[in-house]
């Protein structure tokens, strides 16, 4: 629930799947279960079909997706919130993945996930590492069945620095066609007497 800026990061991530297709939403609940339920309701703010369902962590990740009862041929995307890959979030257009795919940045002598991928349901079954996402991209940066794609650094907010830096980028792409203006973000409020001195945004 960590806001990128103007909204939660949360809410970046769901609407980026929107934008890719999405229509159905399985979220899985870690920390603070109720206040992401409480956020994202029943998905009907975004024409979702959401299902949650709480981590059981002495599953493996197969486990934990065997547990949704998807069939087997469904393509799914595999998002984390606290990584947003940033051609995610107003791509010019929608493009169609084959196969297993999983986004990485870095070098690849050394790759790094960007926490979202596109895969078959019956891929993702057969995962058997810890529910962790660690591991799992250890994972697939081994696995010869996954196809890479290649990404600008994603928002990553998993760290104070880490979430620092991606404020400021976010905030750069959002005033990159505004420069030196003084943007108000919606629902912001100012004092009548507030003296600002621009460029500036104000969340």
């Amino acid at each position: 629930m960590l806001p990128l800026v103007d909204k939660p990061a949360l809410q970046i991530a769901v609407e980026s799947l929107v934008r890719l297709g999405c229509n159905v939403l399985h979220v899985f609940l870690e920390e603070s279960p109720a206040t992401v339920r409480e956020f994202l309701g029943n998905g009907e703010r975004w024409r979702l079909q959401l299902t949650y369902h709480y981590l059981d962590e002495e599953l493996s990740l197969a486990g934990n997706f065997k547990r949704l009862a998807i069939d087997p041929a469904q393509a799914c995307w595999l998002g984390c919130p606290e990584r947003i890959p940033q051609e995610f979030i107003n791509p010019a257009e929608t493009q169609a993945f084959g196969g297993e795919t999983s986004f990485f940045h870095g070098s690849q002598d050394h790759p790094e996930w960007s926490g979202w991928g596109h895969f078959s349901a019956a891929f993702l079954q057969t995962l058997d590492t810890a529910p962790t996402w660690e591991v799992l991209s250890q994972s697939l940066s081994a696995d010869q069945r996954v196809a890479r794609q290649w990404l600008d650094q994603p928002y990553d907010l998993t760290s104070e620095q880490h979430y620092l830096e991606s404020t400021v980028r976010y905030l750069a792409r959002l005033t990159q066609d505004n420069a030196g203006k003084t943007l108000v973000a919606r629902g912001a409020r100012i004092h009548p007497t507030a003296k600002i001195t621009g460029p500036v945004y104000i969340g």
